[in-house]
């Protein structure tokens, strides 16, 4: 055999190699990217609940899994309130969406982190790791980060073990979230979610949108209690409610 046919049948070879180990790389990619969070409604299990805090909340709420590989990975539990009520814009900052409609301090629902879940999905928004358990959720403005004229404000449910904060109706103070947050986060920091941006969805709520980042947030509709004889109305929401984890979507 020549050397030119060698040589030949050895580029292609390296040709086949190259597509072969793109195409690799491309399929794991996609194979990140399309692994998507899921919601489904459940009931509320209220034997794990105080009985106040159990009647406050609307008897269905929400699984969020994860569906890797065709297999579902259970993350967390949340119910909702079954209505907050609301507070006139003049009389708080203004945010970034309609939450400011929510009083601070104010119970927005209960999250239980499973404890079938694994570790990564239980980091906070100051990337503190919680222990699995039924948390309360209150809202909350507190330092999102340092912004071009120093710090800035975010939206925020601050969690609480629910054994210490088993009175739904009460507004709580933010010395005594940020005590109660500690008390979930074991940390420096009271434990805390961020909310964000409410995406428009021509399909009914809840749902729950994947990024490419591998976070999760968790849009749904929180009903506001009525004013006077006016009915109350629906207030759009969205929680991030499983951390981007760039580092996981890499080479």
């Amino acid at each position: 055999m020549s050397r030119v046919c060698m040589g030949n049948r050895m580029m292609r070879s390296k040709i086949k190699l190259a597509l072969a180990l793109l195409t690799l790389g491309a399929s794991a990619t996609m194979a990140w990217v399309v692994q998507p969070y899921l919601v489904e409604p459940i009931k509320v299990s209220s034997a794990h609940l105080p009985k106040p805090m159990g009647d406050s909340l609307d008897p269905t709420g929400v699984l969020v899994s994860h569906d890797v590989n065709g297999k579902k990975e259970p993350i967390c539990e949340i119910y909702l309130v079954k209505e907050i009520s609301e507070v006139p814009v003049v009389a708080h900052p203004r945010t970034q969406d309609g939450y400011a409609r929510i009083r601070q301090g104010a119970l927005v629902g209960v999250i239980h982190l499973l404890p079938e879940a694994i570790e990564d999905y239980f980091e906070d928004f100051e990337n503190q790791e919680l222990k699995p358990g039924y948390y309360t959720m209150r809202y909350a403005m507190l330092q999102a980060g340092i912004g071009e004229h120093g710090p800035r404000s975010g939206d925020f449910v601050v969690l609480s073990p629910i054994a210490l904060d088993a009175n739904p109706t009460r507004l709580l103070s933010m010395d005594e979230m940020v005590r109660l947050g500690k008390a979930a986060s074991h940390g420096d920091q009271p434990a805390r979610i961020q909310l964000v941006k409410v995406d428009d969805f021509g399909s009914s709520l809840p749902e729950i949108v994947t990024d490419q980042d591998g976070g999760g947030t968790l849009h749904f509709e929180l009903k506001l209690a009525r004013t006077n004889a006016a009915p109350g109305e629906d207030l759009k929401m969205a929680l991030l409610v499983v951390r981007p984890k760039p580092d996981l979507g890499g080479s």
